[in-house]
């Protein structure tokens, strides 16, 4: 009998969250193979290399050794955004001599993604320069994970399901803004080493996102498991 009632929690658990999964939709960047039309380089395009190798994202940049601090950016434009909720995660598998994450909020005026958007990045947080009074003061161990969660101005920051800290921007009502960041630093000895990173399953959500890709593990395989599993006990 504690089986079946179980089973059947378990079940109205995962229908719960496969109606919640379809409502919203899900955008999967899984980079496994195939051009990347749903990005494009914002800037100083000789330095920087944005391609796919064996299923993830690989990047290298060239730094610029007269300058101390700089920020290479791959905006996302697979379809319009302008949303109130939004939901997106990236999976960090391997960086070096640079600070990596979601870049995410409005643009400005003049079309530049950088002066009203947040930088979420594995080891560090860095607000828009329009609003300074916002800039959440946080640094945090490298995160191999970041999923950013946006609800009406509200960034609640995780990490493989664990909460990291949340905060509201009344400025940023909506985003229309999304990418991937990268910063990297110049060392106070020595020569400004080649930046690479790896990384893997770029995942948006929301309302108002279309279906597109997929991941390599779904919930009906995990509920065949968990069911087979079950039975046998």
């Amino acid at each position: 009998m504690n089986r079946f009632y179980i089973l059947s929690l378990i079940f109205g658990m995962l229908l719960f969250t496969t109606i919640k999964v379809t409502a919203a939709k899900t955008w999967v960047e899984n980079f496994n193979s195939g051009p990347l039309d749903a990005w494009t380089k914002v800037n100083d395009e000789n330095r920087n290399t944005w391609i796919t190798k064996d299923g993830h994202l690989d990047v290298w940049i060239q730094p610029m050794h007269w300058a101390r601090i700089q920020r290479h950016d791959f905006k996302f434009i697979g379809f319009p955004i302008n949303a109130e909720q939004f939901r997106v995660k990236v999976t960090i598998l391997e960086v070096h001599n640079a600070f990596v994450g979601i870049l995410i909020g409005q643009h400005d005026e003049q079309g530049r993604i950088y002066r009203r958007t947040y930088k979420f990045l594995h080891r560090a947080i860095y607000g828009p320069i329009e609003f300074p009074a916002q800039n959440p003061d946080v640094d945090f161990d490298n995160l191999k994970e970041i999923e950013i969660d946006f609800n009406n101005g509200r960034f609640e920051l995780l990490s493989n399901g664990k909460h990291i800290l949340d905060f509201h921007d009344p400025n940023l009502p909506t985003v229309d803004c999304l990418g991937i960041t990268a910063h990297i630093f110049k060392p106070v000895v020595g020569p400004f080493p080649l930046a690479h990173f790896v990384l893997d399953n770029f995942v948006i959500s929301g309302p108002t996102v279309p279906a597109h890709g997929t991941l390599d593990v779904r919930a009906k395989d995990k509920t065949t498991v968990l069911w087979g599993e079950l039975k046998q006990k």
